[in-house]
């Protein structure tokens, strides 16, 4: 007079094929057994007390098996009450996968609950595990049976499938998840040639590769570096430029040194500096660590503009050498300087005291030959000239440089200078003031 409802599993468990055997396994169907489940399982009573028989065989290569028993016929199924069926995306490849469901106080299984069915299906390369149990049950947490488990959710029947912290309605609602994100780190001159790199690299947003979730910069003392992150080595797209206001703990001697919130600090010995990426809230985030100055100055503040730098001025914006418009010629630039054969240089454009461009961005710098050496006029231009090659094809020396015009090298103060009656020559695309009254 008790209603049982059997199944028979291969190796102790749901996995594999043929792994799961119920009533359409059986091969000698008995009057008084019942199909009571979408699994199969096998529902009886006998009709006295007594011994039921499980016999298994091999046939056909395959394990089968048949019950033996006085049961009773024309019984009627137990109801086992309606169920509800959740599905998991194991998207982190756990090896084993359990469920286990409560409500209030009484779990339906005891901990860590029952091992999940995997499904012939997969969403985005991963397995698709699923779970029936009793409606009345509304909490379930899905587990590895070990460390691993997700929080405490609340199923919803119009939406079963659950995959990286969210519910949805179908598999198929499952998005494609985002590659995911690799982390570069850029910054001014100093930061990248202490780093290892060729100064040509400054501000490129791919120029220090992260492959793990903390990258460590070797940096020396009393340096002040100012630093960026990017994520996947672009300027473009939503969060992909991360500075000042992205950190998650501002650590004393952090400056937030621009209005893009790129980050400012020395050290207080040469040592690391610890960039450590990480995930909250769904949004990469990050935090710097290192034996940071406290009050460390700011970069000096100077206009924005084109500035020629190199060894001569330590790689630095200096406004003796900002660059300024050549009126007669449009999109064209001027500078009169002092060289010394030797020197290294390229032109920078500077905006809030850092330098972003380079011309140009890649290739050695320009060396300054014997002929060159001397006072000086220079010519930029943004666009690449190539009548300009043998400089890089950004700037022009000439190798003459004509009385009233203004040098704004240090030893020569600055000055505001009005000509009048003056004399031009023009020589190709140059000119030059020859002569004139000087009103000051």
């Amino acid at each position: 007079d008790q209603y049982y409802v059997l199944k028979v599993t291969l190796n102790g468990t749901w996995e594999g094929e043929n792994n799961i055997k119920g009533y359409n396994e059986l091969t000698e169907k008995a009057d008084g057994l019942d199909d009571v489940s979408d699994d199969h399982n096998i529902g009886f009573k006998l009709s006295e007390a007594g011994k039921v028989q499980v016999i298994y065989t091999i046939k056909d290569n395959k394990t089968i098996f048949k019950l033996v028993g006085k049961f009773a016929t024309g019984t009627t199924p137990v109801d086992p009450g309606e169920t509800v069926t959740v599905y998991f995306v194991n998207t982190e490849d756990w090896k084993t996968v359990k469920a286990y469901v409560w409500k209030g106080e009484t779990g339906y299984k005891t901990w860590p609950g029952e091992a999940m069915t995997k499904t012939e299906d997969k969403v985005n390369g991963k397995d698709l595990y699923s779970y029936s149990f009793p409606k009345e049950y509304d909490k379930v947490i899905f587990n590895d049976g070990g460390d691993n488990q997700t929080a405490d959710l609340t199923w919803d029947k119009d939406k079963p499938y659950y995959s990286d912290g969210k519910w949805y309605a179908t598999k198929e609602d499952i998005p494609v998840p985002a590659a995911p994100a690799k982390f570069y780190i850029t910054g001014d001159s100093a930061l990248i040639v202490d780093a290892g790199l060729d100064k040509a690299n400054a501000w490129n947003p791919a120029a220090i590769k992260s492959e793990k979730d903390t990258f460590e910069l070797e940096l020396k003392a009393d340096q002040y570096y100012v630093l960026k992150v990017t994520l996947n080595g672009t300027w473009e797209g939503e969060n992909n430029i991360k500075g000042y206001n992205e950190l998650t703990e501002k650590a004393e001697g952090l400056d937030d040194v621009s209005d893009d919130h790129n980050i400012g600090f020395k050290l207080k010995a040469a040592g690391k500096v610890q960039v450590i990426y990480f995930v909250k809230d769904n949004k990469t985030t990050f935090q710097l660590s290192g034996n940071f100055v406290t009050k460390a100055d700011p970069i000096p503040t100077v206009a924005d503009g084109f500035y020629l730098m190199g060894t001569m001025n330590g790689w630095k914006a200096d406004e003796n050498y900002l660059f300024v418009p050549n009126e007669t010629t449009e999109g064209e630039y001027m500078l009169s300087v002092t060289l010394t054969e030797g020197d290294e240089l390229k032109v920078a454009k500077v905006m809030n005291g850092v330098a972003m461009t380079w011309y140009p961005a890649e290739g050695a710098n320009f060396v300054v030959s014997a002929t060159h050496a001397g006072k000086k006029v220079i010519y930029f231009r943004e666009q690449y000239n190539a009548d300009w090659a043998d400089f890089g094809g950004y700037i022009y020396i000439a190798n003459d440089i004509a009385e009233g015009i203004h040098d704004t090298t240090a030893e020569q103060p600055a000055v505001k200078v009005i000509i009048n009656n003056c004399l031009l020559i023009r020589r190709g695309t140059r000119t030059y003031t020859v002569a004139g009254e000087l009103v000051r």
